[in-house]
């Protein structure tokens, strides 16, 4: 599967660890077992070291609307 991520998605690559953080409420909502945000954040932490990646939504453009 390829995910395009643009500036008109409003969405883009979580990789610093504080796009990471803002990742773990919806996260924990789909995975309630995913309780510690340090656990979730080493943990994807670790899957970015793999080659797989995390998204969030852009800051700038958090609705996607210029």
């Amino acid at each position: 599967m390829s995910l395009i991520i643009t500036e008109e998605t409003g969405i883009q690559r979580a990789s610093t660890e504080e796009q990471i953080r803002s990742c773990h409420r919806v996260m924990q909502q789909l995975r309630p077992h995913l309780t510690e945000e340090q656990v979730f954040v080493e943990q994807v932490q670790r899957q970015l070291a793999e080659g797989q990646f995390a998204v969030s939504p852009d800051e700038k453009n958090e609705r996607g609307t210029p």
